[in-house]
């Protein structure tokens, strides 16, 4: 048993991380899409390519700012890869 029931956290879900993943990797290839947009296809090379190093750099800083704590990195990779998608949609207006 737990002594101190105050300290402990509640955790959500697995699913909640899984959605959060994917969402995340929605917004990275939103993203490489209206970076070409215009010049290639949905699911042109170009795109998935920049989808893939997008979602890699979001993951990269994710894991290294909050040093391989997962569910704080899942949430992390997500913030960054709203943002990005975010700031394509402010600059594409």
């Amino acid at each position: 048993m737990i002594e101190n029931q105050d300290t402990v956290k509640p955790r959500h879900p697995w699913w909640v991380d899984l959605c959060l993943v994917v969402a995340g990797v929605g917004c990275d290839w939103y993203f490489a899409f209206m970076w070409f947009f215009g010049k290639h296809s949905c699911w042109s090379v170009p795109v998935l390519r920049g989808m893939v190093l997008t979602g890699m750099l979001c993951a990269l800083i994710a894991i290294v700012a909050d040093r391989a704590k997962w569910r704080e990195a899942v949430q992390i990779f997500f913030a960054l890869s709203w943002g990005l998608c975010g700031y394509m949609m402010i600059d594409r207006g």
